[in-house]
């Protein structure tokens, strides 16, 4: 799920779950020489979001995000690795967490 794809999931997921609700969106962009595989596990793994079995994630699976002290649990709706991975919070009003690398060109 990547570019088009995502947006328009995106919406039909806010039209299904969430139509009439304010919602925010946190977005960062940001170029790197480093390969997918690195980002992908400084980013998602103990270091970053400490995402529970994170090499392993398929569709439909339980998904688990600690950031500090704080543990959120959803359910995995889209994984590519090392590029792609969406899920669900359910402590965030079942709000989505997403992320996605494009190659940057350096």
């Amino acid at each position: 799920m990547a570019g088009w794809t995502y947006f328009l999931w995106n919406l039909a997921f806010y039209v299904e779950r969430h139509f009439g609700t304010p919602r925010s969106m946190v977005s960062e962009r940001r170029s790197t020489t480093r390969s997918f595989d690195d980002v992908w596990s400084e980013l998602l793994g103990p270091s970053g979001m400490a995402i529970e079995g994170l090499e392993g994630l398929t569709t439909g699976d339980r998904l688990t995000v600690t950031l500090g002290g704080l543990t959120l649990g959803g359910d995995v709706q889209y994984v590519r690795y090392p590029r792609n991975l969406a899920g669900t919070l359910e402590e965030l009003n079942d709000g989505l967490l997403c992320g996605e690398m494009e190659p940057s060109g350096g």
